[in-house]
C-alpha cells in the first residue's frame, strides 16, 4: 500500500517545488502548474490508439492524409517524405 501511495504522490506533485502537476496529452508531457518543470515526457494515451491494420483501399485513403502523429518518433511523425514514384 505504501508504494502505491508514493507513486500516486509523485504523479500529482512536482518534485522540485511540490506544486500540482497537470498532463498535457497533446505533447505527451506532465508539467508542474507552478514552476513549469516537465516532470515526465513521452507519456502515451493508449485510450485512442487507433486502427493499425488497413485494407488496400483504406491504406490509399490514409496516404492522402499522412501517417498518424506518434510521440514515439523524434519528430512526432511530422516529417515530409517524398516518394520516388512521385518525382518526374
Amino acid at each position: 500500500m505504501e508504494v502505491k501511495s508514493n507513486i500516486r504522490n509523485l504523479s500529482n506533485s512536482c518534485p522540485e517545488c511540490g506544486g500540482k502537476t497537470i498532463p498535457i496529452l497533446e505533447k505527451g508531457e506532465i508539467v508542474c502548474s507552478q514552476c513549469g518543470l516537465v516532470v515526465n515526457e513521452r507519456i502515451m494515451d493508449i485510450a485512442h490508439s487507433g486502427k493499425r491494420a488497413f485494407t488496400k483501399q483504406e491504406k490509399q485513403r490514409r496516404e492522402r492524409t499522412g501517417s498518424p502523429i506518434s510521440i514515439l518518433l523524434p519528430d512526432m511523425g511530422l516529417s515530409t517524405i517524398i516518394d520516388r514514384s512521385s518525382i518526374k
